[in-house]
């Protein structure tokens, strides 16, 4: 009996670790990424753009999400209304970089990462920053924490 009952707590463990490890699959769906975009940030994302790159990393209670919309052209709406404030902003940036974990360096592909030298509006709301780049129109959400 002492056996059968390690051999079911270790079956059960080793499930929840890699619940804990990889994080639901939810986390690269459009829909859910919009959604979790809203209520971290009350900021709607519309639903005719395009998901281009989203990575999800999950771990124990936290997780990580980096996600890049593509536009047919500016949200102006969406940039007005949501306070996004246009130009360099080292507070943004210095912020943004220092979050930006090592591990997630080698995740996330160059042609997706935060271009800081090229014009961008930015906002950052909580631990979630939103930068926008005009010139490609790409929004990039970057959310870290809870």
């Amino acid at each position: 009996m002492n056996r059968i009952m390690k051999l079911c707590i270790s079956s059960l463990m080793s499930i929840l670790c890699v619940c804990c490890f990889w994080g639901c699959k939810k986390g690269d769906d459009p829909e859910f990424v919009r959604q979790r975009v809203k209520r971290r940030t009350d900021i709607d994302i519309p639903e005719n753009t395009e998901i281009i790159y989203c990575f999800y990393e999950s771990h124990f209670q936290s997780y990580t999400q980096y996600a890049c919309f593509k536009f047919e052209e500016t949200p102006l709406e969406l940039l007005e209304n949501n306070s996004f404030t246009e130009g360099r902003n080292q507070e943004f940036e210095t912020d943004f970089n220092d979050s930006f974990d090592h591990w997630l360096i080698d995740s996330v592909p160059d042609e997706y990462r935060a271009i800081f030298d090229e014009s961008y509006s930015c906002v950052k709301k909580g631990t979630t920053f939103l930068m926008f780049h005009p010139n490609t129109l790409i929004l990039t959400v970057y959310i870290t924490g809870l």
